[in-house]
């Protein structure tokens, strides 16, 4: 089809310019939910039922998918089966919580690469910019100890 053949020139340009210029490219391909309708017959009494299955689709189909080298996945909200609450706003080096909002809280997983194995790296959006979870936490707790030896005083 015309869409593929043009989806796969571009990744042939942009590896190219990426080869040349030592340069890594990054590319998004947004996911998109695809509703396959699943119709069952009942052999009693000759009726059909029709329900729907949902899955998270690449927006620019699998083509494209096989023309990357490496694919993370970033999660806003993350899947339920990734157990959000295991990493719930506490950090590795305390086991209190900390008042970063879950709004703030990502997740980026390396899904697919050459080199490396399957790997995730838990970060915040914050307004200095993309943090990682640790050292927001840390901070948090220093502005805390700071804030309570003020107190004392």
């Amino acid at each position: 089809s015309t869409r593929s053949r043009v989806l796969s020139n571009l990744a042939q340009n942009l590896n190219q310019l990426a080869y040349e210029h030592n340069l890594a490219v990054v590319v998004i391909n947004h996911v998109t939910t695809k509703f396959d309708k699943i119709t069952t017959h009942s052999v009693s009494n000759e009726s059909s039922d029709t329900s729907s299955t949902r899955r998270l689709a690449p927006a620019l189909g699998d083509m494209w998918s096989h023309c990357i080298t490496n694919r993370v996945m970033l999660y806003w909200h993350w899947p339920e089966d990734m157990n959000r609450s295991n990493v719930n706003m506490t950090s590795s080096h305390s086991s209190s919580s900390s008042h970063v909002g879950q709004d703030q809280v990502r997740k980026a997983s390396l899904v697919k690469s050459p080199s490396m194995p399957p790997a995730h790296a838990i970060f915040a959006v914050t307004a200095k910019g993309i943090r990682d979870i640790d050292e927001v936490l840390l901070g948090e707790k220093k502005r805390k100890l700071e804030v309570s030896s003020l107190d004392r005083k």
